[in-house]
């Protein structure tokens, strides 16, 4: 079996765990490229779905819905929202000056796990945060 195929079968299991344990996916327009897990992502719309490992650790499958190239990205850093706020359905990225662009958080709404950062490069002058805002989407990828 390809590693390619085994992917393929992890995301599959990823979205029919995420339906069952009533996790929707989430899906974002991202329109600039960006790096995640060190893999270059074109711009485009993206799915995402949660997932947890039998470790108990976050991950996230992320799949550019235009050329269907997918990463899978672990979470580093759980942090909990302040209490009484409402978690948004966002994406977070860190670009720095030459406007290379990589994700550094994911915000999945769960207030339990809210804020799921990545590590990103020295903020520098002139960096920015960038973030999208993502919607629930057709857990069948409809």
């Amino acid at each position: 079996m390809t590693t390619r195929n085994m992917f393929q079968i992890a995301s599959m299991a990823a979205v029919f765990a995420s339906a069952s344990f009533g996790q929707t996916p989430l899906k974002a327009t991202v329109n600039f490229p960006f790096v995640a897990e060190g893999k270059v992502m074109a711009s485009g719309t993206y799915r995402v779905v949660s997932a947890r490992s039998l470790g108990g650790k976050a991950v996230y499958f992320v799949t550019n819905n235009e050329t269907r190239k997918s990463i899978m990205v672990s979470a580093r850093v759980i942090e909990q929202a302040k209490l009484g706020s409402v978690p948004a359905h966002k994406l977070v990225f860190h670009c720095d000056q030459e406007k290379s662009c990589h994700l550094t958080q994911i915000w999945d709404g769960n207030p339990n796990y809210a804020i799921v950062k990545f590590p990103a490069a020295a903020n520098a002058s002139g960096d920015e945060y960038i973030e999208v805002a993502m919607t629930k989407s057709d857990p069948r990828g409809l």
